[in-house]
């Protein structure tokens, strides 16, 4: 039986035989057709910006499916994630799997106009690298070695939230959006 037909009234069967009881919603399948979709949906002329999903879901955890997004051609796709649960662990893990925020609930409408704004750098804008990659960096460059102090340059966009910066002396690193802190110009 398909994940999406109904059972005994508004009980749904997974691939996997367990039922669960979620009124009208759409199961996830457990073999997500990531790979392909994305393509039949650039050839039809629409695009996804943005998947939104639960942590907790019958069938596939958010996590799990982040992870099959990530590894898929819909990989640049910006994926957030949502809980009514504040595990540190849970929270880090989907970020270190590429999430690009994960949401507790209830999501406010802030929450989502953060999402909103957000864009990618572009090259030529400067930034400030946070204290813990500052750290990193400096580490990796030897105890000995100063960083020449910010705002650093984007120089070159490497996919999806993911960008190179000079950080002087003709020394670049790649670092994550999440990682960069955007200078404003006062004037």
């Amino acid at each position: 039986m398909n994940c999406d037909e109904h059972v005994d009234g508004d009980q749904h069967e997974h691939g996997n035989g367990h039922r669960h009881d979620d009124g009208d919603s759409m199961m996830f399948p457990h073999s997500l057709p990531l790979d392909n979709a994305h393509d039949q949906q650039e050839g039809q002329g629409t695009r996804v910006n943005l998947i939104m999903t639960d942590y907790s879901m019958p069938g596939i955890s958010g996590y799990d499916l982040l992870k099959r997004v990530k590894e898929s051609s819909w990989k640049d796709v910006p994926v957030v994630v949502i809980s009514s649960e504040n595990v540190p662990s849970r929270i880090h893990i989907c970020l270190d799997e590429g999430a690009e925020e994960f949401l507790l609930k209830p999501v406010t409408l802030s929450d989502l106009k953060k999402l909103q704004h957000k864009k990618p750098f572009d090259v030529s804008d400067y930034v400030w690298l946070n204290m813990e990659v500052n750290n990193r960096m400096l580490s990796t460059k030897g105890p000995n070695s100063t960083m020449e102090d910010g705002p650093f340059k984007v120089v070159h966009h490497e996919g999806y939230e993911r960008y190179q910066v000079l950080l002087g002396k003709g020394i670049c690193a790649t670092f994550d959006a999440s990682e960069l802190i955007a200078c404003f110009n006062n004037s």
